[in-house]
């Protein structure tokens, strides 16, 4: 941002009233002299005064350039404030209008403004597109987000719900299956879409050394069955050959394998195994 003009400020101005403190602004800027060449960086300082334009950074003096290359203005009230930063040189242009809530800032570096919120954490837009985003912490959509590409989801997963009161929940349930001298690791993917549950159980193995085999963590409440609910499995039991066997998840979220569709016990030694396996129920 260019000051080139003796007639040329950068004013800033609010909206109404402040209820309490007026923001403060900072900018920092280099002055360029005559023959084009940097001399220093500078700084001015100011405070706004609600409706009436306060001037931010002076016109330069003839001959003489200033390149804004930071601004910060903090919005010190106690109230949400709209701030407007414009050039005037008798003709008054807006350079950006943004609305702070108390204790935010609206900044301006390296030719890109932005709004850090009252922890200084950079505040996103509404609506853009980029070619990547990684969030940390929560997100909350409140329009609509639209992926092209990759969507990656951790542990936390994705709760959506539409605006007829519909959920979507894409989640994971980690744990381990118990049954085994070394019991297998294994996630869980699980998908509710309003109150059906979708669920996807992965292939695990390993030396049985009881005649149980079940998850040893119970699925969170919101991703139980409504009643206790059965399904087909592959297994195979004692090393053998692959039979069909069944998967029961009962109302307090335990998950139970079995090795025969009658619910046999499984053999407290050998090779234990059960193939990926989905289902879905209410």
């Amino acid at each position: 941002m260019i000051l080139d003009l003796t007639t040329m400020t950068l004013q800033a101005v609010l909206a109404g009233a402040v209820a309490a403190n007026q923001p403060e602004v900072h900018v920092g800027y280099m002055v360029y002299d005559k023959d084009g060449q940097k001399t220093k960086p500078a700084i001015y300082r100011a405070a706004l005064n609600n409706t009436t334009d306060v001037t931010i950074l002076p016109a330069p003096p003839s001959g003489y350039v200033y390149e804004v290359i930071s601004l910060s203005i903090y919005n010190k009230d106690t109230a949400s404030v709209t701030v407007t930063v414009k050039t005037d040189t008798g003709t008054e242009r807006i350079v950006t209008k943004v609305t702070l809530l108390t204790l935010e800032t609206l900044g301006y570096a390296a030719g890109e403004w932005f709004a850090l919120d009252a922890n200084g954490n950079r505040k996103e837009v509404t609506s853009s597109t980029f070619s990547s985003l990684t969030v940390t912490g929560n997100a909350t959509v409140g329009g609509t987000l639209g992926v092209t590409g990759l969507l990656s989801v951790g542990a936390g997963g994705i709760n959506l719900t539409s605006a007829a009161g519909t959920s979507y929940i894409v989640a994971t349930h980690v744990t381990t299956v118990a049954g085994y001298a070394a019991d297998p690791a294994v996630t869980a993917t699980i998908t509710k879409i309003g109150n059906r549950i979708f669920i996807t159980i992965p292939t695990f193995t390993g030396t049985s050394d009881a005649v149980t085999k079940a998850f040893a963590d119970n699925l969170a409440a919101a991703y139980r069955p409504a009643a206790a609910h059965e399904f087909n499995i592959t297994a195979i039991d004692n090393g053998g050959t692959a039979v069909a066997g069944v998967c029961r998840i009962a109302t307090d979220g335990a998950v139970t394998f079995y090795p025969t569709p009658a619910a046999g016990n499984w053999t407290a030694a050998n090779a234990a195994t059960v193939s990926q396996a989905s289902t879905h129920y209410v």
